[in-house]
């Protein structure tokens, strides 16, 4: 698995935290759950056109995005496919977390 971070050089730093990227991701797992991080980001699938978010309550139903979603604080975990549930496998990601000071 590959997997880079960068922080950004001023002004953009002034607005965003880090950007990171991981390619061949092979998880065993074909769910995942993302636990609350307090902060905002910004979610691109660079392979498909679509990210995919489970019903906490139905697990087989799902809500589909477009390959970029803006993912603000939460207060409760979701469950998204992994890479490994929709192929290709290792989808390429890409995010970057907004500043908290910026996003107020």
């Amino acid at each position: 698995m590959r997997f880079r971070s960068y922080v950004p050089a001023p002004p953009l730093a002034a607005f965003v935290e880090d950007f990171w990227l991981y390619e061949d991701y092979r998880p065993r797992h074909l769910m995942e759950r993302i636990l609350p991080s307090g902060t905002t980001e910004l979610v691109i699938n660079l392979r498909e056109d679509e990210l995919r978010i489970y019903d906490r309550v139905r697990p087989g139903t799902c809500e589909r995005f477009s390959g970029a979603v803006v993912s603000t604080s939460r207060t409760s975990s979701v469950t998204s496919s992994s890479s490994r549930a929709s192929p290709p496998p290792s989808s390429p990601g890409i995010s970057t977390t907004c500043r908290a000071e910026a996003c107020t």
